[in-house]
């Protein structure tokens, strides 16, 4: 699990031989395939295919963990899905999941997209399969090497890939064995706001009612803002803008380099 704190093991207990990952008695999990959170904060919800659970080497579960704010876990999964992990039987999978269901992928090859063994499911949370992929005509679906499941954004075209990502705009970029591309996707809104990674500071550099540019002035404090948004009375290392205030109320801005 990677976080801003840095990377953790997630499954929380004693490493077996076989795979699996213990608390005591309690399994709590093994090695998986695939992952999807989904969720925020205290609702927040991992579903991930776990090859050691229950059993090591030969689990093959479906299994969703309610994780909430933890960064770890060391209990059994909240809750597991047979109906779907018995379609599994691949084993290579890759998961998409949201609040109403779950895309289910594995790797199938050419002509063994089938009803007992599909390329891709979709699941919901009571463990009903709404859609098998084994039900579509080879035209459609004739395998599925590689199992990444991208879906478009009405969930009406899908493709296998090995990897897939949105950005902030919508904008599609995924890559196969031999190459990666890069899809700018039609949308209503042509102006996306990507939300910044930390706070950052605008500031005005309108002069504020200097009229006698030759007149002394009197210092009052001077400021130090690096690219971070962090304020200091000295200069940090790098970039900063340095706000110096006048005991006359006004006050200058300027770009300077430590």
């Amino acid at each position: 699990l990677v976080t801003h704190d840095g990377v953790y093991n997630f499954f929380n207990g004693t490493p077996e031989s076989s795979g699996r990952i213990l608390n005591g008695d309690v399994v709590v999990g093994g090695g998986t395939t695939g992952a999807s959170f989904f969720g925020t904060g205290n609702d927040t919800k991992l579903v991930t295919f776990v090859e050691d659970y229950p059993t090591g080497n030969n689990g093959q579960t479906l299994c969703l963990y309610n994780v909430g704010t933890d960064s770890t876990w060391n209990a059994a999964p909240s809750k597991t899905f047979p109906t779907v992990s018995k379609l599994m039987a691949n084993t290579n999978v890759n998961i998409y999941a949201d609040s109403l269901g779950m895309w289910v992928a594995q790797v199938r090859g050419s002509g063994n997209n089938g009803v007992n063994v599909p390329s891709f499911v979709y699941a919901d949370y009571d463990d009903n399969v709404l859609f098998n992929s084994g039900n579509l005509d080879a035209d459609t679906q004739d395998g599925s090497w590689g199992a990444g499941l991208v879906l478009s954004a009405d969930a009406r075209g899908q493709n296998i890939l090995n990897q897939m990502a949105f950005d902030y705009a919508g904008n599609l970029y995924v890559a196969n064995r031999y190459q990666s591309y890069g899809f700018t996707m039609p949308k209503d809104a042509q102006v996306v706001a990507t939300p910044a990674a930390q706070r950052y500071y605008l500031i005005n550099t309108v002069n504020t009612g200097v009229n006698d540019v030759t007149a002394a002035k009197t210092v009052k404090n001077v400021q130090y803002v690096n690219a971070a948004g962090m304020i200091s009375n000295k200069p940090f290392e790098g970039v900063n803008i340095v706000i110096t205030n006048y005991t006359d109320g006004t006050k200058s801005v300027k770009k300077v380099m430590k």
